[in-house]
């Protein structure tokens, strides 16, 4: 697995595939007009990258673009943070495609998070995944060190471990928040599912 390029000016990086799903699935919950209103809310050196098509998604790019473009859906749909959850579900959904989700389909939820720490830092540049304690409907993990996350980058994570785990044949997921998120630079939490 190749690593990332050193952070230019300390400021983590991630993968631009998470702002161009963003962006896509804004568009698909709430139309043209709205994705008009973020991208105009942008700072300028993101919007321009954007107006060009130049976020490719396997390059990186600094997670304040991240903050930057959650930020903009709250003020333009007028939601919290949880409208990045269903942004998430949808973005984890789509990032797999035909044959993938049918791999995902016949895999244990169990299997998946013995992976997962890995499959988190093909993303984030900066800090880690850790699966505490994982047996059959319950899994306890530990996002540590995630620097300059906010609450609509933890919402978007959390509907893209429901997405996972849902891809992976999990029913009646629950997500409970024992400690960060928001502005913390960690999450903990645990999902249950049948």
């Amino acid at each position: 697995m190749s690593q990332p390029p050193e952070s230019r000016g300390g400021v983590p990086r991630i993968k631009g595939i998470a702002i161009r799903r963003l962006l896509e699935n804004v568009e698909h919950f709430y139309g043209a007009s709205v994705l008009k209103d973020v991208k105009s809310a942008l700072p300028s050196d993101l919007r321009t990258r954007i107006e060009y098509n130049q976020i490719v998604a396997g390059g990186w790019y600094p997670i304040t673009w991240l903050r930057a473009t959650h930020v903009a859906i709250r003020q333009a749909t007028r939601s919290g943070p949880e409208v990045a959850r269903k942004l998430g579900f949808r973005g984890a959904i789509t990032n797999f495609t035909t044959i993938h989700k049918v791999f995902l389909s016949v895999l244990a939820p169990e299997w998946v998070l013995r992976r997962a720490s890995r499959i988190f830092g093909m993303f984030v540049e900066q800090g880690q995944l850790r699966v505490v304690e994982s047996r059959k409907g319950m899994a306890h993990v530990k996002f540590e060190g995630c620097t300059l996350f906010e609450a609509g980058i933890w919402e978007s994570t959390l509907g893209q471990c429901e997405a996972i785990l849902h891809l992976c044949g999990a029913k009646n997921i629950r997500l409970h928040v024992h400690a960060g998120g928001g502005d913390n630079d960690f999450l903990d939490t645990t999902a249950y599912w049948t």
